[in-house]
């Protein structure tokens, strides 16, 4: 048999056992250069140092495994080493050559198309750095969110602890809009494969490739990406299954000297005290390793300068005494400034309102009204009711099933471990609050809800029992 035939065959089985997607990014450029019978040494050549790296790191093993099968199988070979080298660029295997690369990297516009990150959404183009407004408040985080794009862009690769950025900061004081920023940057001056993803996003992309049965190839979309970013990875803590999966993507992308950016509410010392598991200790431990930034909540005059900037672009004029009131009185965060500038502007076009203190006045009080009401126990009872089709006392009760006759036991631990994300109650507290004299019932429905959240329609409800209590209209 003559080593193009062999090579065929070896090519063959390494596209059937790894996946016509892995192949042809990392194996169809590989080149069979010789197979020594004495010594059973098997000398391959790489079209890149990139390649060889993908497969030395990622694929070692089993490759391996089947070079030595198919050695021992067709040729009686038995190999004991093999060896990969990387040629020049533009030759093959035999120093000829080439007219056209073996691999051919996806274009940044088909890669956009397939990770559908949230930088190529249509409104997107508003978040990126022109548009952030600085003070001295956010000034640091900003400067560092720029420098950081300059690097993953200049393709500066760092030590492990500096291809790592962590943004922390408050709800709506503009983590989202400098991470956007960045990924909007990258993909306009580079060819970078940008994968961005929210909690949400991940976990849900995540469940339903266990469902689908395609959990590999939401596993190699991970592992061909240049820079990763993961807005709320708070969300996804704690949840056994999904935290492992990013953990792994996470140490793989930083392994390959390839960039991560991630978000929380929370600084990684307190995600790793909020949730127990090795897992999320471990996840908290590499994002205290590599380089951080905090935004911290707008003060006066950086009110000023956004309610300024807003009302210029919405079109919306404003007299100085109303401006001062808001200045005043929207000092949570930057989104609720928005929201009243959305509110404002859109009575002032439509219903010819004219924006008055006493108006602004309502807007106000309205909003904050929603903003800063924390969300209790009897909240998530009454929203998972509500999702279920239940009463809210059939959740309390001991009882495991309602009057309508329909089982409530999962419903019970969703509604558990809904308290234990959404509000700040102890254990004990939660325990007492469902009625129960122990926390026993908390730990098994934290332990459960990893699987419950497998089932897409679970998934689904559970969502929408975090909507609803996110809806201003939930709390009238």
């Amino acid at each position: 048999m003559s080593q193009n035939e062999f090579s065929a065959i070896l090519k063959n089985r390494l596209s059937m056992s790894f996946g016509s997607k892995i192949f042809s990014i990392t194996f169809a450029g590989l080149e069979l250069v010789s197979v020594d019978n004495t010594s059973g040494i098997v000398d391959f050549s790489a079209p890149s140092q990139a390649v060889k790296d993908k497969i030395l790191l990622v694929h070692q093993d089993k490759f391996k495994r089947i070079v030595s099968t198919t050695c021992s199988e067709i040729l009686l070979v038995s190999v004991r080493q093999i060896n990969i080298s990387v040629r020049a660029a533009g030759l093959n295997a035999a120093g000829n050559a080439t007219s056209t690369s073996c691999i051919q990297r996806p274009k940044v516009e088909d890669f956009r198309l397939r990770f559908t990150p949230l930088s190529m959404v249509p409104d997107a183009s508003r978040y990126d750095f022109e548009n952030f407004i600085t003070s001295s408040e956010n000034n640091v985080a900003y400067s560092t969110c720029k420098e950081f794009s300059s690097i993953v862009q200049q393709n500066q690769n760092q030590s492990m602890g500096q291809n790592i950025l962590f943004i922390n900061g408050s709800v709506g004081n503009g983590k989202t809009h400098l991470m956007n920023s960045m990924a909007l940057q990258i993909a306009k001056n580079t060819g970078k494969r940008i994968t961005y993803l929210t909690a949400d996003k991940f976990m849900f992309q995540y469940i339903k490739s266990i469902r689908e049965n395609t959990l590999f190839d939401f596993k190699e979309k991970l592992q061909n990406t240049d820079v990763l970013f993961v807005d709320d990875i708070h969300f996804i803590c704690g949840k056994k299954s999904s935290s492992e999966e990013l953990l792994n993507a996470i140490n793989l992308a930083l392994t390959e000297g390839k960039f991560v950016i991630c978000s929380s509410v929370y600084q990684p010392a307190v995600i790793a005290s909020k949730y127990e598991d090795e897992t999320t200790k471990k996840i908290a431990s590499v994002l205290n390793a590599g380089l951080s930034c905090r935004i911290s909540n707008p003060s006066a005059e950086l009110r000023r300068k956004i309610i300024q900037a807003k009302a210029n672009a919405a079109g919306l004029v404003l007299n100085q005494s109303v401006i001062e009131y808001l200045v005043l009185n929207t000092a949570s965060n930057v989104r609720d400034i928005e929201s009243v500038i959305v509110k404002l502007s859109f009575n002032a076009k439509f219903i010819k309102k004219n924006i008055d203190i006493a108006f602004a006045q309502g807007i106000v009080s309205e909003i904050l009204a929603v903003s800063t009401k924390q969300i209790t126990s009897q909240d998530v009872i009454n929203a998972t009711a509500v999702t279920f089709g239940l009463e809210p006392d059939d959740i309390i009760k001991d009882n495991p099933a309602s009057q309508s006759g329909k089982d409530v036991s999962v419903v019970r631990q969703i509604a558990i471990c809904l308290t234990k994300e959404l509000t700040s109650l102890s254990y004990a507290e939660i325990a007492s609050a469902f009625g129960k004299k122990t926390t026993s019932c908390v730990t098994a429905s934290i332990t459960a809800m990893d699987r419950l959240k497998k089932d897409p329609q679970t998934f689904i409800k559970i969502s929408r029992i975090v909507s609803l209590l996110k809806d201003p209209g939930y709390f009238n």
